[in-house]
């Protein structure tokens, strides 16, 4: 699950909470340790960047998919190159369900995991554009797929939830955990890597 900011407080009751701050981030996730700065963790959890969501135009300038093979309709909760929340609308007119199934049209699995690998995409293009370091994405190529599980049908009407989370970064290849969610039912979750491979 995606981490949420914590409600506002008083700026009295601010003075005596504690709260958490991220340590030095190396090649896997952060850890966390309690700190008397009420801000420090806020500031951490967006990662001091000022973003926190892309919509579909700026989607089509992240990836070179396109429909009907774009898979992701919005991306928010966006915290740094770390976690993302990834919106998919599940529509009746979508190609596959002609023939998954005739009579009980169900989004294929398949295309499930390759959502979760777009809203991850997004996520570290997003946050190389904030700092300043844009990446292109050319050739996007999976690397490996672990330990999914589909726990539910995803069926025309749904509204996918897709939660990301890195789990870590080596150069231009990423892996991260996802976990897809139909209202508060967990549809799919599994873990994928992939690499960026660029022309040159």
């Amino acid at each position: 699950m995606v981490a949420r900011k914590p409600a506002a407080a008083s700026s009295s009751r601010n003075a005596s909470l504690c709260a958490f701050s991220e340590k030095k981030k190396g090649l896997f996730s952060p850890f966390f340790v309690i700190n008397d700065q009420f801000d420090s963790w806020e500031n951490k959890m967006t990662d001091s960047l000022p973003g926190s969501s892309v919509t579909i135009q700026e989607i089509f300038d992240f990836l070179p998919h396109r429909s009907p093979f774009l898979l992701v309709d919005r991306v928010e909760e966006m915290q740094g190159e770390e976690t993302a929340v990834g919106i998919k609308n599940v529509t009746y007119t979508e190609p596959w369900f002609t023939g998954h199934f005739p009579g009980r049209p169900i989004f294929p699995g398949v295309l499930i995991i390759e959502a979760i690998a777009q809203v991850s995409a997004i996520l570290v293009m997003q946050n190389a554009k904030l700092k300043g370091e844009p990446i292109v994405a050319d050739r996007i190529y999976f690397m490996t797929v672990d330990n999914v599980r589909f726990r539910r049908p995803v069926v025309p009407g749904d509204q996918m939830r897709i939660h990301v989370e890195k789990i870590r970064r080596r150069g231009l290849a990423y892996k991260f955990r996802g976990r897809v969610y139909v209202g508060d039912e967990l549809a799919a979750e599994g873990e994928i890597m992939a690499v960026n491979q660029n022309d040159d």
